[in-house]
This record gives structure tokens, sequence and C-alpha cells, in this order.
């Protein structure tokens, strides 16, 4: 250590000693008095309270909706009570609607189906159509070297050899005859090969088009068909509905059933823990087949890449799910643009709020950055189903979806499509019910969308 280095660590080491000599004496006595006075009054430092604010606005969410299911099955024994002997047939006439509404569906996805098939077959037609035109000029070049080639050898007077070749009517006519092209050198009778094989690709092309076409014709006409049946049953639903809501009974028959399939989405909804134990069973077990499948010797390098990469695919699904969420720090974005709030939570017993897109068919994005942990469908009368969940504690559910464009798993960025509405025969194409799902102390609860996320 250099002098100068030394002196200045002294002084310092001389300032901190006589600071902590003087602290030291004028807490001296204050430590005295604490040590003596410690027996009779233990000195307890404060520690830091978690904030139960949180847990607290929980609890009283969850109690209000327990409020809220007591209120709709006192409601559903009031509107049974009132039915009375009428209940039966009503439930008759609502499980005909019901039937009817399944049948709907079934007809839209199958139209759909459908048209994406005639689609496709379009898309083959053209590319079949392009194939063939591009085997006929190649038919054209060919015949063009073929007549040099017959005649040059009729140039070449090689006797009877090239009176035969020359005096074929067909192009085939000229392949088949394998004795005579021992006349012809290497690359002439390659030519006459490559004829041959290009003439039966455009056989095989010709075929391949002519059952594309029967294929689009089938769908066609199974899609007019459709069509019909997809009107009928249209007509014979809003008749029920129609008859149903000439009446207060039947009014009242459709709002127990409304109350009904609200319990069957919950309690769906309240199940996905074990659903997402046995996807997560099922997607481990993909996993280590796929890595299995990997190591098969038999397997060129590309394949085997592609088999390790579906299986590291499947791995961040995997971890998607198991990973501990915590809540995003930025708010939350409405799901569908344009809205119109229909329905809040509590009315009519409903544990959602109901939104008004600006159009039907509207596509519906996720509320805040989550993991994908629930895609079902749900029934005709309301569509598909999709459950993200946000944080450990709370998830967003959005219903009358068509087919979902996400999975069990997946991670969403906030803002990103989900889905699209019109998915239910009974709900409007352009209307979504919002659902919010919180955890608590192993209770789970829907609450209030628009004080959960601030709508």
């Amino acid at each position: 250590m250099r002098p100068s280095d030394k002196l200045a660590w002294t002084r310092g080491q001389g300032w901190a000693g006589t600071r902590r000599r003087t602290l030291l004496r004028a807490t001296l006595p204050w430590a005295l008095v604490t040590v003596l006075l410690a027996p009779a009054f233990p000195v307890v430092l404060a520690q830091p309270q978690p904030d139960e604010s949180r847990r607290i606005e929980l609890e009283a969410q969850i109690a209000d909706y327990e409020r809220l299911l007591e209120a709709r099955r006192v409601e559903a024994e009031r509107i049974e009570e009132e039915l009375g002997e009428t209940r039966a047939r009503l439930r008759r006439r609502i499980a005909e609607r019901d039937e009817v509404s399944t049948e709907l569906g079934e007809l839209r996805s199958r139209r759909e189906a459908l048209q994406v098939e005639i689609r496709d077959l379009e898309v083959r037609l053209g590319e079949t159509e392009e194939r063939i035109a591009d085997i006929l000029a190649d038919i054209e070049a060919l015949k063009v070297r073929i007549e040099a080639l017959l005649v040059n050898l009729h140039r070449q007077r090689s006797g009877r050899f090239a009176r035969v070749l020359s005096q074929s009517e067909s192009f085939h006519e000229l392949q088949v005859k394998n004795r005579y092209l021992s006349l012809l050198n290497t690359q002439d009778a390659d030519v006459v090969e490559r004829l041959n094989g290009t003439r039966a690709e455009l056989l095989a092309a010709q075929e391949q088009l002519a059952g594309q076409l029967a294929a689009r014709e089938a769908a066609e006409a199974e899609l007019a068909a459709n069509e019909v049946r997809l009107e009928a049953a249209s007509i014979e639903l809003v008749a029920i509905i129609a008859d149903l809501e000439s009446t207060r009974a039947g009014q009242l028959a459709q709002q127990e059933s409304l109350l009904e399939a609200q319990d069957d989405i919950e309690r769906t909804l309240g199940n996905l823990d074990q659903q997402l134990d046995d996807e997560i069973v099922r997607l481990q077990a993909e996993r280590q087949r796929l890595l299995r499948e990997a190591q098969q010797s038999y397997l060129a390098e590309r394949e085997r890449q592609r088999l390790r990469d579906q299986a590291d695919a499947l791995d961040e699904r995997i971890d998607n799910l198991t990973a501990p969420l915590t809540a995003a720090p930025s708010g939350y974005v409405y799901p569908v643009a344009g809205h119109t709030i229909v329905s809040r939570y509590g009315q009519d017993g409903n544990s959602y709020m109901a939104m008004r897109a600006s159009s039907s068919n509207a596509a519906v994005v996720a509320v805040q950055e989550g993991v994908v942990r629930g895609v079902s469908y749900v029934s005709a009368n309301d569509g598909y189903m999709v459950s993200i969940a946000h944080s450990d504690r709370l998830s967003t559910v959005y219903t009358n979806l068509r087919p979902p464009i996400v999975r069990v798993g997946d991670r969403v960025t906030q803002g990103q499509v989900v889905g699209n509405l019109g998915g239910s025969t009974l709900v409007a194409p352009d209307t979504l019910k919002l659902w919010v799902q919180v955890s608590e102390n192993g209770r789970s609860a829907f609450i209030d969308p628009a004080s959960a996320l601030g709508f």
C-alpha cells in the first residue's frame, strides 16, 4: 500500500472509529435500559403484513356468486311451480327446439366443410389443368423432334427399316416397334421413350382431372341439398321459438332452459382442472412416442428432425400448462371491436356479460396475455368455448364461437384472435358471452367481468 493510500485509510478509519465510539457512548444507556427491561417488556419488531385486500375482494366476489347461484335456484323452483302441469309439455317443446338447433348446427358445419372442400378442389383442378397444359406443350416439342428424326431416316435411305418407321401412323405405333429402334442412336431412342412416358403422364393427369371434376360436382350437389335442409331447419326453429315466445309459459320454459344451460357450462368449466391433467398426460405420452419414433435407424435425418421438432412443440405446450402464471401489469382490452353491452352480470341470473360486436362473425381476441386452458364444443345453442388463464387466480371464458383457432396449451398475447363469433344457433352471430372465473382457497366462482376487467 502506498503511503498516501495508507494515510487516507488511517484517517478514514480514525473518523469511522471516532464516530462509532461516539455512537456507542450515546446509545449505551438505552441499550442497558433495554436489556434490563427485556424480561418484563419483551420487544417485538414490527413485521411487514401481507396485502390482504385482494384476497378479501375475491372472497367478497365469490360470496356474491354464491348468492347469485342461490337466487338462480330459487328462480328455477318458482318457474317450475308456475308452469305446473304444462311444464312437461313445454319441456318436450324445448327438447324439440334443441334437437332442431343441433341439426341446424350440424348442417351449418357440413356446409362450411363442403365449401372448403369445393375451394380445395377448385385449386387442385387448376393445378391439374396447368399440368396437362405443360404436358401437351412437352408433347408438341417432342413431336417436332420425332418428325425431324423420321425425315432424317428417310434422307439416309435406310432401306426397308427406315420405310417401316417412316410409315408409322402414330407416335405410339413408332415406339412399340422395338426391333426397329436399333436403327436409332441413343439420343433418338431417348426421345421416343420420353414421348411414351409423357403420353402416359397425360393420360393419368386427364383421369385425375375427371375424378376431381366428378368430386366437385358431387360436393356441389350435396351442398345444394344441404342448403335446402338448412333452410327447412331454420324455418322450423323459428316457428318453434315463435310458438314458445307467444305465451308467458313458453317464455318461462325458455328462461328455465337458459338457467340450466348456464349451470351446465359452469360445471364444465369447474371440471377443467381434471381435463387439464388428462390433457397433460396425453401430451406427455405423445411427446415420448415422437421421440421414440425419431430414434428409428431406418428414418432419414430430415424425418427424424421433423419428429423432434413436433416433440419440442408439445414440450412447449406442456410447459405452458404446468408453469405458474402471474398477472400481467397492463390492463385489459375489449374482446370484440365496436362493442355494445347487451346484458350485464346478474341480469336474469346471468353469470356472464353479453357484448354485441360491430359485425356478425366478428373476431374475438384475448383480453390479456395468458395460456389456453380449455377449448370445447358446448352445444348447438352456445357454440364453442375458449378458456384462457391469465394468472393462477383469474381466467376469461368466451362462448358463442365458431371452431376456434387456438388449442389447449397455446400461449396467447393480448389482442390475439382466438376465434370468431357465430357458433350458436340461438344466440345472434354478433353477440359474445364473456365470463370471468376466479379461484381462491380451492373455491371457484364466476364474477362480474365489468369490475374484474375494468369494463
